[in-house]
């Protein structure tokens, strides 16, 4: 009876050891985040990996940023990255946001880019990051990126001369049925400045062509500015197959010409 105690006894040390380590999340403090690789580079012996939620393209991208030094973190105090495109007669950059430290992935810094033209015969991109280390080392470099052509962004004039940037932020792969239509409005101040607009009104129509003239629009609720260039709005697609959507941006000042996305609506 003594010896099947015993047994007991190291029976439930187990069972309490098997589920402690189970439970123990020391292992997860900085949990790797599950993204597209773009590219990994060297910057003055800090390893830089740069990660998406897809390839780089035109239009909307988040930007999942990892800097390392022998292996270990790095505590960064201030970090920024610049996109810019590089063409034989000039340079600009694009809209952009500075990137943050991820709550849930305290390893990674995220940022975003609305690329306005893609890689290719009419110049290149790269990304200028810097950042400044907890012991006051600043380290400063570019990231070379490739980005691809897509239907999800496009550029208006007004009748005063200015551009704006529209960008398709959602649906990203348009389905049957309601779901949320969003957009973002970005004015070009100059080369380097792509402030987002915010006192908008958008004219939004969808339709569908479906030959010989004839074509029909669909239920949908026109977006309304939600704050850093954000305009929020639903539609329901009534039907699978191409879709054309014109948008015209409006503010006190100003009226866009209208654009036109076209894009492919799946059924589901």
């Amino acid at each position: 009876m003594f010896k099947n105690s015993i047994l007991k006894n190291i029976s439930i040390v187990l069972l309490l050891t098997v589920v402690a380590i189970s439970c123990d999340d020391s292992g997860s403090d900085n949990p790797e985040l599950e993204a597209t690789p773009i590219v990994t580079t060297m910057i003055d012996g800090y390893q830089v990996e740069l990660l998406s939620d897809n390839d780089l393209r035109t239009g909307y991208n988040n930007l999942y940023w990892k800097i390392t030094k022998d292996g270990s973190s790095v505590d960064i105090a201030q970090i920024s990255a610049m996109p810019m495109m590089h063409m034989t007669q000039m340079s600009h950059s694009c809209p952009y946001t500075s990137p943050e430290m991820m709550e849930e992935f305290s390893d990674y810094y995220q940022s975003s880019v609305n690329f306005i033209m893609p890689s290719g015969e009419m110049g290149s991109w790269d990304i200028m990051l810097e950042f400044t280390t907890s012991d006051d080392m600043t380290v400063s470099g570019t990231v070379d990126i490739e980005v691809e052509s897509s239907w999800m962004i496009t550029s208006a004039q007004s009748g005063d001369g200015n551009t704006y940037f529209i960008t398709w932020y959602a649906p990203t792969s348009p389905k049957t049925g309601n779901q949320d239509l969003k957009f973002m409005v970005h004015k070009r101040e100059n080369m380097m400045s792509f402030p987002a607009v915010d006192d908008a009104e958008l004219s939004v129509y969808p339709f569908m062509d479906m030959g010989g003239g004839e074509g029909h629009s669909t239920q949908f609720e026109t977006p309304t500015t939600k704050g850093d260039g954000m305009y929020e709005g639903s539609i329901n697609y009534s039907m699978s197959g191409t879709w054309t959507t014109e948008v015209q941006v409006m503010t006190s000042t100003d009226t866009t010409s209208a654009v036109t996305f076209e894009y492919s609506v799946i059924a589901q």
